[in-house]
């Protein structure tokens, strides 16, 4: 009997060690399988939000890219109606050009005026002692003057 007990208790350690074995396997390939789609779920994830994201970007480019359009379609209208104003307007106005030379005829004829002398061919004297330009006159009417500065 002491035999039989002995089979009997090994059968049965056999039995609850191969479940558990059984268990414990059946355990560690299920965490490797969640294991192997946790990641594959957490990318899913990370593309979806990089992915959303990235249309929000574009999306806010591209109202950024229709605003600017309007804003440069307008300017463009406001160029043109300038422009339709102005040639309208044109014939009415006289041109810079006119006033410029005008004033440009009488400031030359005013200047040739001053710049001719009675002679022209001769040069003028340069501080000569014939008494021509700033030191016109006398020696002594210069010293007498002087004289009467000191004085005062």
């Amino acid at each position: 009997m002491d035999l039989l007990t002995l089979f009997i208790g090994l059968l049965i350690g056999l039995i609850v060690g191969f479940a558990i074995a059984w268990f414990w396997a059946n355990s560690l390939a299920e965490s490797k399988i969640s294991t192997i789609q946790n990641p594959e779920e957490e990318l899913k994830a990370l593309f979806a939000l990089q992915a959303s994201s990235h249309l929000q970007t574009s999306k806010e480019a591209i109202q950024s890219i229709e605003h600017d359009l309007a804003s440069l379609r307008n300017n463009v209208a406001e160029y043109e109606k300038l422009l339709t104003d102005n040639t309208q307007d044109y014939s009415k106005t006289t041109f810079f050009g006119e006033h410029t030379s005008m004033f440009l005829r009488n400031a030359e004829s005013k200047s040739n005026k001053s710049i001719r002398s009675e002679h022209p061919d001769n040069q003028p004297k340069d501080f000569a002692n014939s008494g021509s330009g700033v030191f016109r006159g006398s020696s002594t009417a210069q010293s007498v003057k002087i004289e009467e500065k000191s004085n005062n």
